[in-house]
């Protein structure tokens, strides 16, 4: 875990953490060029609730975790899935430079989100992003239940979740960028389903999410 002067800091980190008191972290998906594993842990202590040891106990996955194909080594973090790129990436795919994550809250981390969080970053997933380069997080929530108008950020995060969809090739079996087993298939595509049922799809509003591959 980050030491206490970090944690007293906002920053990428931090926003793992639920947005309030009475909710945890049911599941979410990050993506990026390269991380490390002190970061992920600590974003899955904040995300979870739970320490490392806590989360070895655990079967289910609660992040996702997609780094760029040429990024060694991995590691098996409790509550981290990691899947491998897939053996015939286009070559049109160079790089996974995005540094993207979607995360989805709840008031039971066995429940299903009532809440989603879409951050972009411009520092890697590692702890040089938090404490010794300038970096810009840029990030936007939507509460299922609020009556505030949240149309752009619906926009924003639905966006995400094509990206999220042609990355992993969660419909229909289609290929995707990873190789996913079955279980993570299931789960990953059940996440994405829900969020697209419990955000409407606004009219005449513009996404600022935007990515190339979906040019792909």
């Amino acid at each position: 875990p980050m030491s206490a002067s970090e944690e007293s800091r906002r920053s990428l980190l931090n926003l793992f953490s639920p947005p309030d008191d009475r909710r945890r972290g049911v599941f979410g998906l990050v993506c990026g060029l390269s991380a490390e594993e002190q970061f992920m842990d600590s974003a899955l202590e904040r995300f979870t609730g739970f320490g490392r040891t806590s989360r070895k106990h655990t079967a289910n996955f609660s992040l996702t975790l997609c780094r760029d194909m040429h990024t060694q080594p991995r590691w098996l973090a409790p509550g981290l899935y990691e899947p491998f790129p897939a053996d015939q990436m286009p070559e049109t795919i160079k790089l996974l430079h995005a540094k993207v994550a979607l995360l989805g809250f709840g008031l039971s981390a066995a429940g299903e989100p009532d809440y989603y969080r879409l951050i972009v970053s411009t520092g890697n997933w590692n702890k040089e992003a938090v404490n010794h380069t300038i970096n810009l997080v840029w990030f936007c929530d939507y509460a299922v239940k609020s009556t505030e108008n949240q149309r752009q950020n619906a926009a924003d995060i639905l966006e995400a979740v094509n990206f999220w969809r042609q990355l992993l090739g969660v419909d229909n079996n289609k290929t995707g960028y990873y190789q996913l087993d079955d279980p993570a298939r299931e789960r990953i595509g059940h996440f994405l389903e829900a969020l697209t049922a419990n955000i409407p799809a606004p009219k005449n509003t513009e996404p600022r999410f935007i990515s190339n591959l979906l040019d792909g």
